[in-house]
């Protein structure tokens, strides 16, 4: 893992998108959409970070603008205007997203697993580890390049030229011309 990703774990971390959300959910998001509509928003460098943190835990631009108290269309546009600042931000967040946070996923479903419970005449009498294995298919494809397919063309070339005539009417015709022009050349193999 790189430096730079061990920054984003940092970032990352300990955050909750859950709770992020949670925040603005419920019933406050509506009248946090109408305030935001009303009074232009500061797109200081706390709402960048919040924006920047909740993008690299999910994914989601959308719902980063959100949780920043921003309509994404700012963000977007201060990604233009600084595209060495900002908008390179932004892209390693996604990027750590794609690389990091899915990748960890992956791990848990078809690596580590997950425990279910399982009950008894409604009470937990214990537990059954579950695993998903077209994940770890893929993961093992992602991870190993004896689980990928295997697409091999073996091309050898030797030189010369082969010429296919277009006055062949049938394949007959087109033996006997072929074996003409071999009686006439050496052929290489």
């Amino acid at each position: 893992m790189s430096e730079r990703s061990l920054t984003w774990v940092g970032l990352v971390e300990d955050y909750d998108p859950h709770a992020a959300i949670a925040q603005i959910s419920g019933g406050v998001i509506d009248e946090f959409l109408d305030h935001r509509k009303k009074h232009a928003v500061d797109f200081d460098d706390e709402r960048k970070l919040r924006y920047l943190r909740h993008l690299a835990a999910t994914g989601r631009k959308q719902e980063a603008a959100l949780v920043a108290g921003i309509v994404q269309e700012t963000a977007r546009k201060h990604g233009k205007e600084d595209p060495d600042g900002f908008g390179a931000a932004v892209d390693r967040a996604v990027q750590f997203f794609r690389e990091v946070v899915i990748d960890r996923a992956a791990h848990k479903f078809a690596i580590e697993g997950w425990e279910e419970p399982v009950f008894y005449k409604g009470e937990q009498v214990g537990g059954v580890w579950k695993f998903c294995p077209r994940t770890f298919e893929l993961y093992a494809k992602r991870m190993h390049p004896d689980y990928r397919e295997k697409v091999q063309a073996d091309v050898n070339v030797t030189g010369g030229i082969l010429v296919i005539p277009a006055s062949a009417a049938s394949m007959g015709d087109w033996q006997k011309e072929a074996e003409a022009v071999e009686a006439e050349h050496e052929v290489v193999e």
